[in-house]
């Protein structure tokens, strides 16, 4: 097996890559992307002294590996660096590192702590996770750790920061957060049940899995669904992006837009008034009584003129109960 170095880069290697120990000369200071990607046998690497960057992935599933030692120089850790490697135990951020990609240190089951030197300007730890140096983004939580509490700081969490922490149970995210990065949350197997609370404005579907209970906290309450409600991934969309054009079955969409509606989601109001018509036939048609005195009592989007072409409406669809309930309302409200 052949390393293949350029410029002071290695780029690459020629035949098996069948090693268990691995020294690398010191004149290299960059590793390329993918470089030891799926080597599977690699379980000690010495990294050169002059090392400045490792990239995108160059370690990504070296399941063996058990030890990583940054050099004191090391400047940037690219996405995916250390992605799965379920060996690993422990990592120390030197201070000097200025870039650290998302899921850098993803998935490694069996990670249980990230420090980070006390002098680096960028990057610092708490209970053994990663966040920038003022604790307004978490990086990292590593998969190995049974229990996390997130400070009151954090604003963002960041992309991959959770994935792969399947011994999480439970958690409570901050009202200081206010974005969510996408897949967050995943692989979290075992997480039964997350609230987000209403101060999260942007989320980028944190890919919670299928049976996590996620409640979406609102102006006047809270919204809970499954993400398996749906056959794909567009009932997280659709609830934790805000994204209300998605295509889906109408009765799911509907559905959930209408939890949404009653918890006060923001968004949903103004989406629902420009479908009143649409929504509340939908509603007729299927029958559907309990949502339709819901939105009644809200008192925002019927008016003299709208309720009684909903009436027709029901008429036309042989629907007695929503007929009855529809001329009740007018009665009370426009006679």
């Amino acid at each position: 097996m052949k390393l293949h170095i350029e410029n002071h880069i290695l780029t690459g290697y020629s035949g098996n890559p069948d090693t268990a120990e691995l020294l690398l000369s010191d004149h290299i200071r960059k590793i390329e992307f993918y470089t030891f990607r799926n080597w599977k046998k690699l379980a000690w690497i010495t990294l050169p002294a002059e090392l400045k960057s490792i990239e995108y992935g160059a370690f990504e599933k070296c399941q063996a590996l058990k030890e990583i030692q940054f050099p004191d120089g090391l400047e940037h850790i690219g996405h995916m660096a250390f992605l799965h490697c379920h060996a690993l135990k422990k990592i120390e951020i030197p201070e000097h590192v200025n870039h650290i990609g998302y899921g850098a240190f993803a998935d490694c089951e069996q990670l249980e702590e990230i420090s980070v030197s006390e002098n680096n300007p960028y990057f610092a730890s708490a209970d053994g996770l990663l966040y920038n140096k003022n604790f307004t983004e978490l990086y990292c939580c590593p998969a190995g750790k049974k229990a996390v509490r997130i400070p009151d700081t954090v604003q963002k969490i960041r992309k991959f920061a959770f994935c792969g922490c399947r011994h999480l149970t439970e958690m409570q995210i901050p009202q200081s957060v206010n974005h969510i990065q996408y897949g967050a949350f995943r692989k979290c197997e075992n997480l039964k049940q997350i609230l987000i609370p209403v101060s999260v404005t942007q989320c980028e579907n944190p890919d919670f899995p299928p049976d996590t209970l996620v409640q979406v906290q609102g102006n006047s309450g809270i919204m809970e669904y499954y993400p398996c409600e749906a056959a794909s991934e567009l009932s997280a969309i659709l609830v934790l992006e805000k994204d209300f054009s998605v295509k889906m079955p109408h009765k799911i969409k509907y559905d959930l837009i209408l939890r949404m509606l009653f918890a006060g989601i923001s968004g949903t109001e103004n989406y629902v008034r420009k479908n009143f018509s649409k929504i509340f036939k939908f509603l007729i048609s299927q029958d559907d009584p309990d949502q339709i005195r819901k939105i009644l009592e809200m008192q925002k989007f019927v008016s003299k003129r709208n309720i009684s072409r909903l009436i027709g409406y029901a008429d036309q669809n042989a629907r007695p109960q929503c007929r009855e309930i529809l001329s009740h309302y007018r009665e009370e409200k426009f006679l």
